[in-house]
This record gives structure tokens, C-alpha cells and sequence, in this order.
């Protein structure tokens, strides 16, 4: 597949075809009821289909840095283990030796589709587990929002730790639940703050707050957002040049890989369309869905 599609298109044409599937799938939902029971048989076939599809497409995507960013790394610290190089935990986060493993029993090639399966597999079960019937719907959401190709493609491991806690959180039984959630850690440490709020909603209640927070936020960043990002930089958790590029903008390396840089108004706005549904549907329309709120 990477050898049909030129890379400088690949990107391009994931985002038209899901254009189009998502037109499709609007003006389908037009004329057929949501609940009709053969509606959601066909539904749930499609999202097979379409998980299989974004799986084998992720994963046989070309090997490149200047398309995919990090995917370059992945590809020649793979290479490295497969030549006996032994894993460097000071330099290298390479959580669990997955890479290391996978260098010894698979092609490079292989090991992208197998981290694209892991990206995106824990998705369907995620949506499978909360939304049931209708998890397709979900689904579809999940794969068309904006940082899901990125994650995917560049940051890879970060991608695979919002995945995995998406699972995590869905599971009933609360100690597997607590052993997923808590291993997401060591996939990315930018989990972290994810965490340490999903924490928090155990145990602060007022939900009012949570969106006084972030209005609150919004003037602090714009006043004092360097302070803020060296604060967090100091706490230790983040402790890695990589992620000082990422907040401080410290290399061309990064800078190439952003539209802008400073405060981001097009992020603040995307985001604020998720604050704002929360707000409706947990004050407006009084939803007692405890997973939900949280």
C-alpha cells in the first residue's frame, strides 16, 4: 500500500475519505432511525470494516520523517535492536522494551501495523464496552477528531496511552481498571496530569468548579504561560528535553511541525466545543451517567 500512495498525499487522502464517509453516513442518518435494528446491524459492519481499514493504512504507511515526524525515531531505534543494540533507558524511553521485543520477532514494517493495531484497537473496545449497540457512532468520532491521525502517525507512544486509558476507564472491575489507567504512566509521561484529574473527580464533587477552572485558565495562560510551563518542566515528571522542545519551543525540530506557535486560539476553540457539551448535557439536561461526568 505505501508503495501506491505517494507520501506527500497520504495524509491528504485519509482526511478526504473520511470527509466523504462521514457526508455519506450524515445523509444516511437522515432518512433512517437511529434505532432501527437493521441500521445498527449494518453500522456495526461498517465499523469493522472502517477499523480494519484505518488499522492497515496507518500501519503500511511509508517509513518518514518529514511527513510522520517521530516515526522516523521509532524506525531507527527498531533498527538499532535489531542489530543487538541493547536498550538505553537514560536516553531512551522505550517503555517495557516493547521495541526491543518486537525487533527480535517481526520486520519494522510489522511493528507499525502491530502499534497501529494497539492505537487503535483499545478505541473499539472502548466504544464497544460504554456505547454497545450504537458503538460505531462513538467510534467514528473518536477516529475523525483532530489529533487522532497525528497521534497515530507521529507521537505514537502518547497516542497509545490516551488509548489504553480510554479501555482503562471503561472497565467495571475497578482494580483492572485502576492497573490500566495506571500503566498509561509509563507510556507517556505527559498521562500524568490526565491522572492526576481523573483523580480528582472521585473525590470534588462540584462540577461548577471544574468549569471555573477553565475559563480561569484561558487569562492565565495568556498572562502567564511561560511560568506555568517552566512550573510544570520543574516538577520532574516531564524531565526530558523533548518535551522542553514541545512547551518552549527550544528547537526548529518542533517549530517545523506546528501551523503557529504561542497561544493557540484554533486549540482553545476546538476544545471548547467538548466544555461546552459537557455543560449542556450535565447542567442543562441533567445526564446522570457517572462515567460521563467524570
Amino acid at each position: 500500500m505505501n508503495q501506491l500512495i505517494p507520501v506527500e498525499i497520504y495524509s491528504i487522502l485519509y482526511y478526504n475519505f473520511l470527509l466523504v464517509f462521514v457526508l455519506i453516513v450524515i445523509l444516511q442518518s437522515a432518512t433512517v432511525e437511529l434505532t432501527d435494528y437493521a441500521n445498527v446491524r449494518i453500522k456495526n459492519n461498517i465499523g469493522l470494516g472502517l477499523l480494519v481499514l484505518i488499522i492497515a493504512y496507518m500501519g503500511f504507511r511509508p517509513i518518514s520523517g518529514k511527513y510522520f515526524a517521530d516515526m522516523s525515531t521509532y524506525a531507527f531505534n527498531f533498527d538499532k535492536y535489531k542489530a543487538g543494540d541493547p536498550v538505553d533507558l537514560t536516553t531512551n524511553k522505550d517503555i517495557l522494551y516493547f521495541s526491543k521485543y518486537c525487533s527480535g520477532i517481526m520486520t519494522v514494517e510489522t511493528y507499525f501495523i502491530v502499534c497501529a493495531a494497539l492505537y487503535v484497537v483499545p478505541l473499539y473496545l472502548f466504544t464497544k464496552k460504554v456505547f454497545e449497540d450504537y458503538w460505531f457512532y462513538a467510534f467514528l468520532m473518536l477516529v475523525v477528531s483532530m489529533s487522532f491521525w497525528g497521534y497515530g502517525v507521529n507521537g505514537i507512544r502518547n497516542g497509545l496511552a490516551t488509548s489504553v486509558f480510554l479501555l482503562g476507564i471503561s472497565r467495571k472491575n475497578i482494580i483492572f481498571s485502576l492497573l490500566i489507567i495506571g500503566s498509561t504512566y509509563f507510556l507517556h509521561k505527559s498521562m500524568f496530569i490526565v491522572l492526576i484529574a481523573y483523580a480528582i473527580t472521585f473525590f470534588h464533587r462540584d462540577y461548577a468548579n471544574y468549569l471555573r477552572i477553565w475559563l480561569l485558565a484561558i487569562p492565565l495562560s495568556l498572562l502567564l504561560g511561560g511560568f506555568f510551563e517552566t512550573l510544570f518542566l520543574n516538577l520532574g515528571v516531564f524531565a526530558n528535553d523533548k518535551v522542553a522542545d514541545y512547551l518552549l519551543g527550544g528547537g526548529e525540530e518542533f517549530n517545523d511541525q506546528f501551523s503557529s506557535l504561542g497561544f493557540r486560539w484554533d486549540f482553545l476553540l476546538y476544545s471548547a466545543t467538548g466544555v461546552f457539551a459537557g455543560w449542556y448535557f450535565i447542567f442543562v439536561k441533567k445526564i446522570e451517567d457517572k462515567l460521563y461526568i467524570k
